[in-house]
């Protein structure tokens, strides 16, 4: 991991812009298949603080006539902690460690440390 990743801990959040933008291209299902349980739940496995999944959640609420839920995963204790103050639901965990079970999300945002620099062909 580069200095400067290692310092933030491999921490960087979404730019509140670039979550207006997404709400702005999302809306939750006017209803879900039947079976499915009465509630539209977003998760974020890389969540931070929270504050990005919670911005997207409270841009998309007054377009769902269903409730909607937030989940997050986060490697980092006190951002897990802070991030509880803010979802739903965290786990203060490694994403690979949890078991999540197909089809229970109905929005994932992704935006995972990418701290790896590319390898290019010698």
């Amino acid at each position: 991991m580069r200095l400067a990743a290692q310092a933030k801990g491999g921490f960087y959040p979404t730019p509140p812009r670039v979550l207006d933008l997404l709400a702005t291209l999302l809306r939750p299902p006017p209803r879900l298949p039947a079976g499915a349980p009465g509630t539209v739940r977003l998760l974020d496995p890389c969540c931070g603080a929270g504050a990005a999944l919670a911005q997207l959640a409270i841009r998309l609420d007054p377009y769902s006539a269903l409730p909607l839920k937030t989940y997050g995963v986060e490697l980092h204790q006190e951002r897990s902690a802070q991030a509880t103050a803010c979802l739903d639901h965290t786990l203060a965990t490694d994403l690979f460690a949890a078991a999540i079970a197909n089809r229970a999300f109905g929005l994932l945002l992704l935006n995972p440390p990418y701290d790896r620099a590319p390898r290019h062909a010698a």
